[in-house]
């Protein structure tokens, strides 16, 4: 995954967000904008006969706790992907490096 954020970054691309490869379809987020409210990305899927590409607007954290406490949420927390012992065990601590260095989510947590 680290060699294809490189070689998109050649390509021109500013930042790689995140790539998804899964079956026949590979999909690229690249960020080209900032908005009030965070990146905004456009997602190409290389699909055929044709890609189809939209843009999203990937939110900031301030902008997902701002929210949350204006709703009345509290304890926001940003809880990080792990992996766990067990997968460890299982396909060895290089298997997961690239994920952990470079990892696709966080889960926010808080209370209502």
């Amino acid at each position: 995954m680290a060699r294809l954020r490189r070689k998109l970054k050649r390509r021109g691309a500013k930042e790689v967000l995140g790539v998804d490869i899964s079956g026949e379809m590979v999909a690229v987020a690249g960020k080209f904008e900032e908005s009030e409210t965070g990146a905004r990305c456009r997602i190409t899927a290389l699909l055929e006969p044709a890609p189809v590409s939209f843009v999203a607007t990937c939110p900031r954290r301030e902008v997902y706790e701002d929210s949350l406490r204006a709703a009345g949420f509290r304890e926001l927390t940003w809880v990080p992907l792990e992996v766990s012992e067990d997968g460890v065990h299982e396909f060895g601590a290089d298997f997961w490096a690239d994920l952990l260095a470079n990892p696709p989510l966080e889960t926010l947590r808080c209370r209502a």
